[in-house]
């Protein structure tokens, strides 16, 4: 099991928190990993979680779901759930076969605000739907495992 996950499973075995902070704190990380912000997510997240009563250490462990691996598919999803709403995003032709964080950069720059409103677009709705799921799924795995 990687340290990563090792770690996560210790912070939510951690008693001093109730479920739902625990829970509260793994969607937030998710939520603000998944949108489309980077590099800047952990200063978001630190801004957010003042506000918030949530488990933290939590927070900041799921927030790393996007990194220098998964930002290319995370971008790609969030341009497809995008596009769907974004008309002028529809008629850009990518090359899913050869995607890097290059050819995405050289994409916006070329396409113009179309596809970032799209990837903006998808990216809230990405994020929001899986923080809910996250918070579900986790709120019901430390359910379980209490029983």
């Amino acid at each position: 099991m990687s340290s990563l996950l090792k770690s996560l499973k210790e912070k939510l075995s951690a008693e001093n928190y109730s479920m739902h902070e625990k829970a509260l704190g793994a969607a937030l990380g998710i939520s603000i990993g998944l949108f489309p912000v980077s590099p800047f997510q952990l200063i978001l997240l630190a801004g957010i979680l003042p506000f918030v009563k949530c488990y933290r250490a939590i927070a900041f462990i799921t927030v790393w779901i996007a990194n220098p691996i998964t930002y290319v598919f995370i971008y790609a999803g969030e341009y497809a759930i995008g596009s769907l709403f974004v008309k002028s995003a529809r008629n850009i032709d990518i090359d899913f076969t050869n995607l890097t964080i290059q050819s995405l950069k050289k994409l916006a720059v070329e396409n113009g605000p179309g596809i970032i409103f799209a990837i903006l677009i998808g990216g809230v709705i990405l994020s929001a739907a899986s923080g809910i799921i996250t918070y579900l799924v986790t709120k019901l795995f430390l359910i379980r495992t209490n029983e």
